[in-house]
């Protein structure tokens, strides 16, 4: 005899997968209800713990690239906001693409395929000096104008010169801007521009508004991981 939900009470469709506790078997399409009712209530502590999980895989995910403590591979920092995946081959897109996998749940998937080759732990600075080794930075007169326009950008947010406000960082190729009270895809989405030169070209049109900031890479990811920890612990 077929199984019955005992919540709308009838035998489920073929095909449906039967999920059971101790006293009751629930159809697929009521356990994704129950799930969906479930998250509306307890969203910020799901987020929370998916925060915790995705933390813990990430460190045990570098330790074992790194055969014990995660260090970048290049510069040697140890710091773990730093601290990124890297694709040596320089595919990480073509990669995640294949296999189906988000960037923010790489760690799981080297974790779950046994950590394979062909990856290394490198500081998010280190990795976008590799990034533009290998792609090059253009030489032609757009690539040129586009770099003088970032520089300038820069130069204004940074009070004359082009240096990370936390750690001094001048090489360019890691410098951007960062929104200093966050939101910043909401800011760019509202001004109807993608980041980068696009993102610069509109600031200048603006005459340079307030509330941007000149950070490195290293530094913009470690505010964004300060940010989601004081949204975990007010305290």
């Amino acid at each position: 005899m077929d199984p019955v939900c005992k919540i709308h009470g009838s035998s489920p469709k073929r095909g449906w997968r039967i999920f059971k506790s101790k006293t009751r078997a629930i159809c697929g399409d009521c356990e994704v209800e129950r799930k969906e009712r479930w998250y509306a209530k307890h969203s910020e502590y799901a987020k929370q713990r998916s925060r915790q999980i995705l933390a813990t895989v990430k460190l045990e995910t570098m330790a074992a690239y790194c055969g014990g403590i995660p260090k970048c591979a290049l510069c040697d920092e140890d710091d773990i906001d730093y601290l990124c995946l890297d694709h040596e081959n320089g595919d990480g897109a073509q990669h995640r693409r294949t296999a189906n996998v988000a960037k923010g749940r790489i760690y799981s998937w080297c974790k779950k395929n046994n950590f394979p080759s062909g990856l290394r732990v490198l500081c998010h600075n280190c990795n976008m000096r590799e990034w533009r080794r290998m792609h090059g930075l253009g030489k032609s007169r757009s690539a040129m104008k586009n770099r003088r326009l970032k520089l300038q950008t820069l130069k204004h947010y940074g009070n004359g010169t082009a240096d990370c406000s936390i750690c001094g960082e001048s090489d360019i190729d890691v410098l951007a801007l960062d929104h200093v009270d966050g939101g910043g895809a909401k800011d760019r989405s509202n001004r109807g521009v993608s980041s980068g030169y696009p993102f610069y070209r509109r600031l200048r049109q603006e005459r340079f508004p307030p509330g941007f900031r000149v950070l490195c890479c290293s530094c913009n990811m470690k505010e964004s991981f300060k940010k989601l920890r004081t949204m975990d612990d007010p305290s």
